[in-house]
């Protein structure tokens, strides 16, 4: 796979925003926890999904913790909220009401 200078793979970013919008419905299975939230795999080569901790739950529900995440291989269903491309990310929302209204 062909690598950046930084050592980081080569995404075409143009591809990753028409597959992947903004506010478009996005399903992917849980690979890693970490402190700040959970990787998902979401079908495309070397880019992942991230679910951060503030927007798993509404802000009125009760706060999130690492222990409240889905479980490993578990499938999930979000929102794509945006892109971090120097990570190679596409940023999610398991927030409800945003997946009740993206994803019916």
């Amino acid at each position: 796979m062909e690598k950046s200078e930084d050592n980081f793979p080569m995404v075409d970013w143009a591809e990753v925003h028409l597959r992947f919008p903004v506010g478009q419905c996005i399903k992917g299975r849980v690979l890693i926890h970490a402190h700040f939230g959970v990787f998902v795999d979401i079908d495309y080569p070397t880019v992942r999904g991230l679910i951060r901790i503030p927007d798993f739950k509404e802000s009125t529900d009760e706060p999130m913790s690492p222990d409240c995440f889905p479980l490993i291989n578990s499938l999930v269903k979000g929102v794509v909220l945006g892109y971090t491309h120097h990570n190679c990310q596409v940023v999610i929302s398991m927030k409800p009401s945003l997946v009740e209204q993206a994803c019916g």
